[in-house]
């Protein structure tokens, strides 16, 4: 049986990190455009919570006063994946040489797909399935503007231009 709670009434002995819920935007809210999904409590402070999905997305709930989301407690086994191997060329996130980005593409199973420059702009080659010497060739001219993002189901390669970083 499923137990629904609105997130404005949540005591915190009514959920727990490592509970499994199912989140969705509350219809009364005018900005809800119906999303909805699943995920472990992974993180949780007074009106906030982190929850993971089985795709490993991170999604950061915030209460709000244009209507709360509303939360269900489900019971499903949530397999999370490993951690994923995750390289970006610009900023404070995870760094990796070309050898090594060449020694992780050469030992996945995965698909491989390629986008170049920023996927919110529409680019002409936005995930593209690329083969494996594709990828390599694009890992050899583009390492200094490459980042790669190991998905469950597949990595990611996006290569950016000078033009995108304006």
């Amino acid at each position: 049986m499923k137990r629904y709670i609105r997130a404005n009434s949540i005591n915190i002995s009514d959920l727990h990190i490592g509970d499994v819920v199912q989140v969705k935007g509350n219809p009364k809210n005018p900005f809800n455009d119906d999303w909805c999904y699943e995920g472990i409590i992974e993180d949780m402070k007074d009106g906030w919570w982190k929850i993971r999905d089985e795709d490993g997305y991170e999604h950061q709930l915030v209460r709000t006063r244009y209507g709360d989301p509303i939360f269900t407690l489900i019971d499903k086994d949530i397999k999370l994946p490993g951690k994923l191997f995750k390289h970006t060329f610009f900023g404070d996130g995870e760094h990796h040489s070309k050898q090594e980005i060449i020694d992780f593409l050469r030992n996945t199973d995965k698909p491989i797909k390629y986008t170049y420059g920023l996927g919110y702009r529409n680019p002409t080659t936005h995930n593209k399935p690329i083969t494996l010497q594709e990828a390599l060739d694009i890992v050899d001219k583009e390492y200094s503007m490459l980042d790669v993002d190991e998905r469950p189901k597949y990595v990611h390669l996006n290569a950016y231009s000078e033009n995108d970083m304006w």
